[in-house]
């Protein structure tokens, strides 16, 4: 890449990073014990190594394999890795990527991957030193953009033209900043192909679960553990709190869940034919991973451009796929050109997993704060709002100024304008008694 090219990118993203934090508004003082200038603290670290010429690390190999005789949790390797912004006096943390045992939806073992950040800055809140359990949102299926990969770079171009963003990584880095411990997962991968169990909640919150038992090979633990996620990463989240006997030995205190895929029958409707079609090829590929009734169902009947997307999907990141797959017609992916709910509707291995992807079955027995975009282009707000019902809790609406509903931001920047809140929020109560 140019040097040219890497000047306007690094401005791009300091330009993006002044824009959250200003749309963010500095609306509130901070009134959580610990969290005062964290706003400070969280960017111009960031921002500061982004813009620092480097040359960034080489993605790790993907290591994927099913496991025999390892516990749930059980850490097998750590490598110390650098994060961007977190190597200053102003925010410091030190992180290893890690490779750990989990089991996917149906209790089989098999290996994950993930991040586990021990801050260095201190805590200035009253009781532990909190973990915060994050459940990362889309960021692609390949593995750069892993977060394990990804925070360290924070934002790169990959030839072929594929751009790696890991947009959460203020959210992250802010809580670091805070004094807490931050523990995230890659999400697992299907042993015998290598691709994402994308967005099948349970495995990735059995994932999550078992990344905070590994870190604790890394002395990175505490009786104060909090759930955060947003999108995919809600629906983890999500998945979590509704199986808690999962990790008994683990007791979340509070959770943030923000836009959870909660009903994929509605997403399927709510983005047919709109800019958020990117996210098909994902949901429909790591179905296929997770069982090979629904790749034998549904695979024969996906045309050769479709098949294309699937493979595209696979090998870049959400920014780098998305100019390939947005606005499309689901019914050209299909041979005999039925639209692809229809398409589900027919096939009982599919129709089988859509039904246990939904979530609502159990109410949360922590503190979960639950919100939602009235305007999202993604995850439909009335979704949300069925889940939030079934819960038996308040769902936490928010709403965007005209200026700022414009595709997939209508998904996205309700994250980041109200990103100090939901952090502040749950160091909050991780306090609390």
């Amino acid at each position: 890449m140019s040097p040219k090219t890497n000047r306007c990118i690094r401005r791009a993203a300091l330009a993006g990073a002044c824009a959250a934090v200003a749309a963010a508004g500095w609306r509130h003082a901070a009134s959580t014990k610990g969290t005062r200038g964290l706003y400070a603290r969280t960017f111009l670290p960031l921002v500061a190594g982004f813009l620092k010429p480097r040359r960034n690390p080489k993605a790790p190999s993907l290591n994927h394999q099913w496991l025999t005789g390892q516990t749930n949790g059980e850490l097998i390797r750590a490598d110390e890795v650098r994060v961007m912004g977190l190597n200053s006096s102003m925010n410091s943390g030190t992180a290893w990527r890690i490779e750990y045992s989990t089991t996917d939806a149906e209790g089989r073992p098999l290996l994950a991957t993930g991040l586990v950040i021990r801050s260095n800055n201190p805590w200035e809140g009253s009781g532990p030193r909190p973990v915060i359990a994050h459940a990362p949102g889309t960021q692609g299926t390949a593995p750069h953009c892993d977060p394990s990969y990804s925070l360290s770079v924070f934002s790169a171009f990959r030839w072929p033209l594929d751009i790696i963003s890991a947009y959460e990584q203020p959210a992250i880095n802010m809580f670091v900043a805070a004094g807490c411990h931050v523990v995230v997962t890659d999400y697992p991968r299907d042993p015998e192909s290598g691709r994402q169990l994308y967005c099948n909640h349970v495995a990735g919150a059995h994932a999550l679960y078992d990344a905070v038992r590994a870190a604790r090979h890394l002395g990175v633990e505490s009786e104060s553990l909090g759930l955060f996620g947003f999108s995919q990463g809600g629906g983890t989240v999500a998945a979590a709190v509704e199986e808690p006997e999962y990790a008994g030995d683990l007791q979340p205190k509070a959770a943030v869940c923000g836009a959870p895929p909660s009903d994929f029958d509605a997403i399927l409707d709510h983005v047919e034919a709109e800019t958020a079609t990117f996210v098909l090829p994902y949901a429909l590929d790591g179905m296929m991973a997770a069982d090979p009734a629904i790749e034998a169902e549904l695979a024969p009947l996906l045309t050769d451009s479709a098949q294309e997307l699937l493979e595209l999907a696979r090998h870049r990141c959400v920014l780098g796929a998305m100019p390939h797959s947005a606005r499309q017609d689901t019914a050209t992916w299909i041979v005999d050109k039925r639209s692809l709910p229809d398409v589900i509707a027919s096939l009982p291995a599919t129709r089988a997993a859509m039904d246990t992807m939904r979530l609502g079955t159990r109410p949360p027995r922590v503190h979960t704060r639950l919100w939602a975009s009235i305007d999202d282009d993604i995850i439909p707000y009335t979704s949300t709002k069925q889940l939030a019902d079934e819960w038996g809790i308040d769902l936490l609406t928010r709403r965007l100024f005209p200026l700022l509903r414009f595709d997939v931001g209508k998904h996205l920047i309700p994250f980041f304008i109200w990103m100090h809140d939901d952090v502040t929020w749950l160091i909050g109560n991780l306090q609390k008694d």
